[in-house]
């Protein structure tokens, strides 16, 4: 049932992005953003299919498609996860063409593989491979992802094609600071230049805020320090202006963490929902005269099904 796919408390931040939006999703070790991830591909997969709850006889716009881009997770993981959390069968949509796997895996930590390797065996519903690193190299591969390239984005219509980006920030890790100079502002430029393509109705970013990758300004010696109060390393200045930036061209932020009082079994973690000054009345900053929801926090638990819950904190009460 519908409840155990999308908590109800998070229906609508869970919901099909919004024309030209940027989501990004934090997380912390012991507090991933999978489930998250999995929801957002029900979102966008389950319309036009009667045999799931988000079906709408009544939907009207062209079936939306997904390219899913992971540095962390093979395909094997994805399919597994999505039809056991919310019965989708990414395999099955990659033969119908709506939805596509970019393995950025291979280029970061194993050999080069040919582009075009199939996920499943048909002649359709290909798996691409990044031959490397390169931040150039990402938008060239996804935008072969996406095919023939539409006139223009229109008022009417827009882009189709959900991009979810997992884990871009492991680049950051793998490269070479003296080699391949400010890769987090290569990234940043890269996702910035695929979001403008007309077939681009929504981007979504996973990354780790983790505390040892991020800084601070320390104002009394003018630099910046990590939390031992020592110089920041040039991995945490990248990866605390990557996820900075990012965060201020957000017009949804989820960020998941452990709960302050360490773990619980019948608690996941928290959860918190801001939003960006992108909300405008014709994006998601007010729908049917009703504005924009403010900042929320709430608990969570992700059961060993795949199925989660959500409430709000100090209600005593999880709604899944």
């Amino acid at each position: 049932m519908q409840s155990s796919r999308i908590p109800p408390l998070l229906d609508r931040v869970l919901s099909i992005p919004h024309q030209d939006s940027l989501i990004l999703l934090t997380s912390v070790l012991g507090a991933t953003t999978n489930w998250l991830i999995v929801r957002y591909l029900y979102s966008c997969l389950a319309s036009h299919q009667p045999s799931l709850s988000r079906h709408n006889p009544g939907d009207d716009h062209p079936p939306l498609k997904v390219v899913l881009v992971t540095w962390l997770r093979d395909a094997e993981f994805w399919k597994t996860e999505v039809k056991r959390a919310v019965g989708i069968d990414l395999a099955r949509l990659a033969v119908q063409g709506r939805f596509a796997f970019i393995d950025a895996i291979t280029a970061v930590a194993y050999q080069p593989r040919p582009l075009g390797t199939s996920l499943v065996a048909s002649s359709k519903g290909k798996s691409h491979f990044l031959s490397s690193p390169d931040p150039n190299h990402l938008e060239e591969v996804v935008l072969a992802a996406l095919g023939p390239e539409k006139p223009s984005k229109d008022d009417n219509q827009g882009g189709n094609v959900v991009l979810i980006l997992d884990a871009p920030d492991f680049l950051l890790a793998a490269s070479d600071p003296g080699a391949d100079g400010r890769m987090d502002l290569k990234l940043l430029q890269a996702i910035h230049r695929i979001r403008q393509h007309p077939s681009i109705r929504s981007t979504i970013v996973a990354a780790q805020t983790d505390s040892p990758l991020m800084v601070a300004p320390n104002h009394t010696t003018h630099t910046l320090t990590n939390l031992a109060g020592q110089n920041a390393s040039p991995l945490e200045i990248a990866h605390t202006s990557f996820l900075t930036q990012l965060a201020q061209l957000a017009s949804i932020r989820i960020s998941l963490r452990m709960l302050d009082t360490g773990a619980a079994g019948d608690v996941s973690g928290v959860g918190r929902v801001t939003y960006g000054k992108p909300f405008t009345a014709d994006t998601a900053g007010q729908e049917d005269g009703v504005a924009h929801p403010e900042a929320s926090e709430w608990l969570y638990f992700v059961a060993v099904d795949g199925s989660a819950k959500a409430w709000e904190r100090g209600s005593g009460t999880s709604v899944g």
